[in-house]
């Protein structure tokens, strides 16, 4: 079996390794990346996010379900879809992109929080879209707003809080799902989380991790050493996920989009108790 690897390999690279099959092999690449949970950026459906909450929850559960980066409520719609009775709170700095979450969580009876989160308590400038009302890339990191809208900009003074007051301030004893959607600031997000994390009441974290990341010289190690008691999986476009312990060294690193779920070693990852 090894040798007719080996052999496999070696005629691959012999009849397709050149430049004339350039663009064929990125599309494979492409293509492999899609199917493994990476890129598929367009909707909480395509990414695989709205079947991971169906195959995790019973539909008449009752969750404690925290939504970070809240944007327009796309994310929130979709957990009110799925579990109508979640007590669901969902948070968004951004005062354009409020206005929609507000409204939407009239309609569909959640709360909203006009505050982002942090590392810390405070102001924080968000920078977002010059021309439109609460663009879906607004972020507190400039160099990922540049690579990721390349339109001009304008900077927003937003409030941001940390999780662990948050918590302590609502009296949340239980988290079974905290969602993390902040391009490129979810480790900040945890870093206010700490207390949380290290009393055991988040059972499952979901973040995003993508190229921005890069910018920030952050790693997947970096997240893990944040989550001690946390086992990370990749969320595939079926719902399904697959733990990055059982994949190559070279594919946990890869700086392109995909959803990472955390869940604690006392948490059960397929069904809502």
């Amino acid at each position: 079996m090894k040798t007719l690897k080996r052999l496999s390999n070696q005629i691959y690279r012999i009849f397709f390794g050149n430049r004339h099959f350039y663009k064929f092999n990125q599309k494979l690449v492409e293509l492999g990346l899609r199917g493994l949970g990476f890129l598929n950026t367009r909707s909480v459906y395509i990414s695989g996010e709205a079947a991971f909450i169906k195959k995790i929850f019973k539909q008449n559960a009752i969750p404690t379900i925290l939504d970070v980066g809240g944007n327009d409520g796309e994310y929130a719609k979709c957990i009110r879809r799925f579990l109508p009775n979640a007590e669901l709170l969902s948070f968004e700095p951004n005062p354009s992109a409020f206005r929609a979450l507000q409204q939407a969580s009239q309609r569909f009876g959640y709360q909203a929080f006009n505050i982002g989160l942090s590392c810390a308590r405070g102001k924080k400038i968000l920078y977002d879209d010059a021309g439109s009302e609460g663009h879906p890339c607004a972020t507190f990191h400039i160099e990922s707003f540049r690579e990721l809208s390349r339109q001009p900009y304008r900077e927003v003074m937003v409030e941001v809080d940390t999780l662990d007051h948050i918590v302590e301030m609502l009296k949340i004893k239980k988290i079974d799902l905290l969602k993390i959607d902040t391009e490129g600031h979810e480790f900040d997000v945890l870093c206010g989380a700490k207390e949380s994390i290290a009393s055991g009441i988040i059972q499952r974290i979901q973040f995003e991790y993508s190229f921005i990341n890069s910018y920030l010289r952050r790693t997947l190690r970096d997240f893990q050493s944040l989550l001690p008691g946390y086992r990370l999986m990749r969320i595939l476009p079926n719902g399904d996920a697959m733990p990055l312990s059982t994949e190559p060294a070279y594919m946990r690193e890869l700086y392109a989009f995909h959803n990472i779920i955390a869940y604690h070693e006392e948490a059960h990852l397929s069904s809502y108790p």
